[in-house]
């Protein structure tokens, strides 16, 4: 059964499109996770978070595109599976604000961390709803 709280956060969540990989750990969000880090929040301007130095702004779109950037990804529009390449896919509202990212899995699944919540792995994610992709260089 679908945790309440997952429910609220991630109304088109079901319990046969997803399935959890971890148990919760307030740690770290989404964007942490992406990033390969799982000893700190990322989030700018919040108390006890991190956020890259010289980055003035955070929760917008184009701020998540160019931490990704500095971290060896680019855009692209590809959202295959290519071998011995990392791909995310970027969430953001109609205002730009970054909301979510997913990582893809070299099988081709996407998995995210949900919030304070646990890992998923996403069985039927939309990467092709997702605002921007990026991969890393391969």
């Amino acid at each position: 059964m679908l945790p309440a709280e997952l429910q609220r956060r991630f109304p088109k969540l079901t319990d046969s499109s997803f399935s959890i990989q971890s148990p919760e750990d307030p740690r770290y969000n989404c964007l942490a996770f992406a990033l390969g880090d799982e000893r700190q929040w990322w989030e700018y301007g919040a108390k006890l978070c991190y956020w890259l130095p010289g980055f003035t702004e955070g929760e917008t779109l184009d701020s998540w595109i160019r931490v990704f950037e500095l971290h060896g990804y680019r855009k692209t529009a590809n959202h295959d599976v290519e071998p011995a390449t990392e791909k995310v896919a970027i969430y953001a509202d109609l205002d730009f604000i970054a909301t979510h990212v997913a990582k893809q899995q070299p099988n081709g699944l996407w998995k995210s961390k949900l919030g304070r919540a646990m890992i998923s792995s996403t069985l039927r994610w939309r990467p092709w709803k997702a605002t921007k992709w990026m991969s890393t260089v391969s």
